[in-house]
């Protein structure tokens, strides 16, 4: 069963990573893949290029999904982070979801669905670029991005 909650990615050296998932454990697998392509955060990424093992990933609290983001945020604010400005995504303590484009719909290989207010939601969420959701939904460049994230089906809602 997939742990849904807050997580924390330390370095030797103290700097924190905040971020929530409906699956913590896929989550951290995404973040290894993109520390070992050279493409995370600079501060983490140096980290693992000294010494892979001096980067830990620790889960700070379960929760629901409902309230996942809601604690998140109370992390973000509540410390020092090297991400503190996806504070800054959401309103108060709730996400963004004034409507801005197209909805977004995804399917997980696992049988997860998801869906998404827009794609900005969407690419916060899968940690990807909002030009690469729209290409997705449009069927562009997803042949070798699309295992990562053991999506089945991504579109337009």
């Amino acid at each position: 069963m997939p742990t849904c909650g807050v997580y924390e990615i330390v370095t030797a050296d103290g700097e924190r990573y905040v971020g929530s998932s409906v699956n913590c454990d896929q989550r951290w697998k995404d973040h290894l893949w993109r520390l070992k392509q050279g493409k995370h955060y600079p501060q983490l990424q140096q980290a693992y290029d000294a010494d892979p093992l001096s980067v830990q990933f620790n889960i700070l609290e379960e929760c629901t999904e409902e309230h996942m983001r809601k604690r998140e945020h109370h992390h973000l604010t509540s410390s020092t982070c090297i991400n503190k400005h996806r504070s800054s995504f959401r309103v108060g303590d709730r996400p963004i979801t004034k409507r801005r484009g197209k909805a977004v719909h995804v399917e997980f290989a696992d049988g997860r669905i998801v869906d998404f207010p827009n794609t900005r939601a969407a690419a916060i969420e899968l940690s990807c670029s909002t030009q690469t959701i729209k290409n997705w939904c449009l069927g562009k460049s997803i042949t070798y991005t699309w295992p990562r994230y053991n999506i089945a089906e991504i579109r337009y809602a």
